[in-house]
């Protein structure tokens, strides 16, 4: 990592920092806050003074450069900690968040996978005609299977409007409705 820091006081760099940000767009007035000012310090030094931008390693770049920001400007120390603790917690936050969903789509296909294998032996029992019932949130609706698969069944029935409609189910979803004497 090369570090080119400019060797000047805490005001001076804080007078750059909001000359930076002024060019910005950012108002002025917005950069009174010393919180502000440091993490634009921060900022600013780990972008125009080192080659952190250029680094394949950008973790540990920033770790490196933290640390050499808050060796040579001591007040800067706090935000640069503040700075690491908050991106390793993005960090492991994103990981658990790829991890909770990697986990839900195995187990929402392995129900896929379920589903279809009992679908499989279900769907000798179904005829293109038969009446059948379905569930859709909650709700039963009575139909007439339109079109038998390897697994699924597509189904034609009606809402309580009266308004037609048609859906693929697995088959191991459908009954057929008792055969009346």
């Amino acid at each position: 990592m090369v570090t080119n820091f400019p060797n000047v006081s805490r005001e001076q760099l804080e007078a750059l920092v909001v000359e930076r940000e002024v060019r910005r767009g950012k108002p002025r007035e917005a950069l009174d806050s010393p919180r502000l000012k440091n993490r634009g310090a921060v900022n600013m030094l780990r972008h125009e003074f080192t080659n952190y931008d250029e680094m394949s390693d950008l973790e540990g770049a920033h770790r490196l450069v933290l640390q050499a920001i808050a060796a040579q400007y001591p007040w800067l120390a706090q935000e640069c900690q503040y700075q690491l603790t908050q991106r390793s917690e993005r960090r492991r936050l994103a990981v658990a968040m790829v991890e909770t969903y990697e986990a839900e789509q195995d187990e929402a296909m392995q129900r896929r996978h379920a589903l279809a294998a009992a679908s499989k032996d279900a769907i000798a029992q179904f005829h293109v005609g038969d009446e059948v019932v379905v569930v859709l949130k909650d709700r039963e609706y009575s139909g007439v299977v339109s079109w038998v698969g390897r697994s699924r069944v597509e189904v034609v029935y009606r809402l309580r409007s009266g308004a037609e409609r048609t859906r693929k189910f697995y088959a191991s979803e459908v009954r057929t409705t008792a055969p009346t004497p």
